[in-house]
């Protein structure tokens, strides 16, 4: 190694099976700094940099699966790095009448978590927008405090209560 060559196909140039239960390719970026374990890329109008596939129709399997060991780390993260039109950093999907487009967890038991974080850097956007359906919750909802103390507490921008309520 290093290999470098080309094909036009429309089959895959390079196809490796492992009937085991290991990895069919590994890869490993072992210096410090912004390296790649596996980098794909597409020129492609409709291309995918790199595409997972899950074929078991059973089971909790993952397409795609990301994981990090850093304090500060993301399992997975998307970037839209165009400065215009309607494009998406991360975005999901779910064909199944029970299904859920986007799901987030906080998994520790103790401390403050958050399942799902919305954050915008334009004054005229929205950390969070929800079209069409019901929004639920189960618990006190607050708008402009983190300890609603009722069913929904709503606070102005001083911190003082404007209204709260509880539900029969």
């Amino acid at each position: 190694l290093p290999y470098n060559q080309g094909a036009t196909s429309p089959d895959p140039v390079f196809h490796i099976t492992n009937s085991g239960v290991g990895h069919a390719i590994m890869g490993e970026a072992s210096a410090a700094g912004a390296g790649f374990g596996l980098y794909g890329l597409s020129a492609a109008i409709a291309g995918r940099g790199v595409y997972g596939l899950s074929s078991s129709a059973t089971g909790a399997s993952y397409g795609v699966f990301g994981e990090s060991a850093s304090t500060d780390g993301r399992g997975v993260a998307g970037w839209a790095t165009s400065s215009s039109g309607v494009n998406y950093g991360v975005r999901g999907f779910s064909a199944s009448t029970e299904g859920i487009g986007v799901e987030g967890q906080g998994t520790a038991v103790t401390g403050v978590n958050i399942g799902v974080r919305g954050e915008t850097a334009s004054p005229d956007g929205f950390s969070g927008f929800f079209t069409g359906g019901t929004f639920y919750s189960d618990l006190p909802v607050g708008l402009g405090t983190k300890t609603p103390s009722r069913s929904v507490s709503i606070f102005d921008d001083s911190g003082t209560s404007a209204i709260s309520f509880n539900s029969n």
